[in-house]
């Protein structure tokens, strides 16, 4: 019966927060449609460096684990 009481208050809770947001200070709705001319934020990741390689051949005889010190999958120094 808990689980229940707490299912509706997060239910009641994210309906006050969803009406908050798309309403404007007098309480009327907003046009809530993309405006896809306008960026309003960017998030960018770089990965910086060189990897060894994350797995070896298995006919590679000239290549094996040991020949990478720091391990496969790692960044190098370089």
């Amino acid at each position: 019966m808990k689980c229940f009481f707490t299912w509706i208050f997060y239910c009641l809770l994210i309906t006050v927060i969803s009406k908050q947001i798309i309403t404007d200070q007098d309480g009327k709705l907003v046009d809530i449609k993309a405006n896809l001319t306008t960026l309003i934020h960017v998030h960018a990741l770089w990965r910086h460096g060189d990897r060894t390689p994350i797995y070896l051949l298995p006919n590679d005889t000239d290549n094996d684990e040991k020949s990478w010190e720091i391990g496969l999958g790692e960044l190098t120094v370089d």
